[in-house]
């Protein structure tokens, strides 16, 4: 009679039981060195607790990276800037200063030593703190006056500041702000010991030129050039 035949029961017949243990350790070695790797601390996300990516969800709004901050003091950015846009020529002086300009240059020119006007000059390029540029009271000194603007400026012929000649418009003081601006140009000219006019709509010309070379020529303290008694315009 025919016996089947099972290689498994006779080669289990033919091994004992140590040799057994050592196949089996042999083979769990094999799949454990073929398992796939996975990062420690990740673990996989089976049933109700799997993640579903974002791309996935019907009518979820896919997340938008923020862009990082604008550094405008990045040269690199700064030119990105400048690139992108256009720029055109803009007048630095309004109808009334425009008109005052000639009048300050024939000024100077009748002092004849050398004096320049310069019109809308940053007030932090021609005066700054005394001491050390480091001090804390220097440094925010100088940043309240650096963005400030003088209307004009007149240089001796070394490059110093001599005058500071600012035009009061009409309603010049209407806005708190803009006072407390100019008497922040006011007392850092006064401490650095540079003279100053203030110069109003109704002010002549010559009564003007005649105050520039005054103080060019004395040196003494400037002011403001109040209204004539006799209410006369202003002289072209």
């Amino acid at each position: 009679m025919f016996e089947p035949h099972d290689p498994l029961a006779e080669w289990l017949a033919r091994n004992p039981a140590e040799e057994l243990l050592a196949l089996v350790i042999l083979v769990g070695l094999i799949l454990l060195v073929l398992r796939p790797w996975r990062p420690p601390g990740r673990r996989r996300q089976t049933g109700a607790f799997r993640r579903v990516p974002l791309r996935l969800v019907q009518g979820a709004t896919p997340a938008v990276r923020t862009p990082p901050p604008f550094n405008v003091l990045d040269p690199a950015n700064q030119l990105h800037a400048v690139a992108a846009v256009g720029f055109q020529t803009v007048r630095i002086l309004n109808r009334e200063e425009a008109a005052l300009l000639p009048v300050l240059e024939q000024a100077v020119r009748r002092v004849g030593r050398g004096h320049r006007v310069m019109a809308q000059t940053a007030l932090g390029e021609v005066i700054r703190p005394v001491g050390d540029p480091g001090f804390q009271a220097n440094q925010a000194a100088y940043a309240s006056i650096n963005s400030k603007r003088l209307d004009f400026a007149i240089i001796d012929r070394f490059g110093f500041l001599k005058l500071a000649v600012e035009y009061q418009g009409g309603g010049h003081h209407m806005s708190p702000r803009s006072f407390m601006r100019d008497a922040v140009k006011r007392e850092a000219l006064r401490k650095a010991g540079v003279a100053w006019i203030e110069v109003l709509p109704s002010t002549p010309h010559s009564k003007i030129a005649a105050e520039v070379v005054e103080i060019l020529t004395l040196d003494r303290p400037g002011r403001t050039l109040s209204q004539p008694e006799n209410g006369s315009a202003a002289q072209a």
